[in-house]
């Protein structure tokens, strides 16, 4: 699915556009090392729906926006 979305991502923004997905358990430490070898202005974040994971969806985001990086945030779908 990330495959499918950067291109469209990059075509509307027309700008560079990475995207990865989280390979720890806690998903927080995979961003932060992130934006620590790279440079970024923006996250945006691709949560499970709350009933999925309540915690992940409430918790998650609260962290990254302390990070100081504009935060958008999207709850997943079922496609």
């Amino acid at each position: 699915m990330l495959e499918r979305v950067l291109p469209l991502l990059k075509q509307q923004s027309g700008a560079e556009i990475e995207g990865g997905v989280a390979n720890s358990p806690n998903a927080y430490d995979d961003i932060v090392e992130a934006l620590d070898s790279g440079e970024y202005r923006e996250i945006i974040l691709e949560t499970p729906p709350s009933h999925v994971s309540h915690w992940l969806h409430v918790d998650l985001p609260q962290r990254i926006a302390h990070l100081g990086y504009p935060l958008t945030t999207v709850t997943a779908t079922a496609q």
